[in-house]
């Protein structure tokens, strides 16, 4: 009995080795939306699921809430086990994740099927599947440049990937996106991007004397959760991409006369996302969304 006892016990440990090498080290962390399995050796009745929930905690035994967003399996199985420790001696814990949680790319532009895609986190696509996906570029599109936005907590990025370069050199398919990402395909005619958080993002028309605000009230304004201070415009001078910064939250409080920069064919203005909102910054976003909606009316 002691033999089989010692048997059962290794195979436990190796699952749980086993589960924090390949998905519990830096390769994965966990977010919202991960299901957990987690079981205590020797008390089975204690195996239960856990959900990343929103705030990012799980409800373990003895309705403890625990933080786990961002964390590994094995840092995510130290911090239940400091729980559980306090009602079981020396517990030995496996966690292991049952379901992963969904990602989601954003696809818009001149595409077949412009839309949401979702799949799972370990899964996601690159940039050649996601727009096989979409059903191709349409007549309009320019496939010569796809956009890539990319969030992250540590700020925000465009990525300009040449697709018909990638095709010739055949790595197409060696561009991998993440969840959150944004691929914008635009057409084949000139004009003005804007792009990230506004409520139409898209291509549009370069009008006379048409500026930053202009653009903006055109794309129906920017959104509740805009980070205003860290808008950037993307000009091709020369040859060459230059990025210059805008606080738009300035821009808005000089009502436009200051820093509201006159556009030009090709430009790229790009509204990240605020994902540590503040609430001083969503009463200058809710100003903002007015004034860019008294622009759109006057328009």
């Amino acid at each position: 009995m002691k033999k089989i006892a010692i048997i059962i016990l290794s195979l436990f440990l190796a699952i749980i080795i086993f589960n924090g090498t390949i998905y519990g080290g830096d390769e994965y962390r966990l977010g919202v939306g991960d299901l957990l399995t987690i079981s205590v050796f020797g008390y089975p009745e204690m195996t239960m699921e856990a959900l990343v929930e929103p705030d990012g905690t799980i409800i373990v035994a003895f309705d403890d809430p625990i933080k786990v967003d961002g964390f590994t399996l094995n840092e995510a199985r130290e911090a239940i086990k400091k729980i559980y420790s306090e009602y079981i001696k020396n517990p030995i814990l496996s966690v292991i994740i049952k379901e992963y949680r969904i990602g989601r790319v954003k696809v818009l532009g001149a595409l077949a099927k412009p839309a949401i895609y979702d799949f799972p986190i370990i899964k996601m696509p690159t940039v050649g599947e996601i727009i096989a996906m979409a059903g191709g570029f349409s007549e309009e599109a320019n496939s010569k440049m796809v956009y890539i936005m990319k969030e992250a907590e540590d700020g925000s990025a465009i990525v300009a990937l040449n697709f018909n370069q990638l095709l010739d050199d055949g790595k197409m398919m060696d561009y991998p996106l993440g969840d959150g990402d944004t691929v914008y395909v635009p057409e084949r005619e000139g004009g003005v991007l804007v792009l990230g958080e506004v409520s139409r993002p898209g291509q549009y028309p370069l009008k006379n004397d048409m500026k930053i605000l202009d653009a903006i009230a055109q794309a129906g304004g920017v959104n509740r959760d805009a980070k205003l201070k860290e808008v950037t415009l993307t000009r091709t001078i020369g040859g060459e991409e230059k990025v210059i910064e805008v606080s738009l939250d300035k821009v808005l409080e000089a009502d436009g006369s200051e820093g509201n920069i006159l556009l030009e064919d090709g430009d790229i203005l790009y509204i990240p996302l605020n994902k540590r909102l503040k609430a001083t910054d969503a009463v200058i976003i809710l100003t903002a969304i007015k004034l860019i909606k008294d622009l759109v009316t006057g328009f």
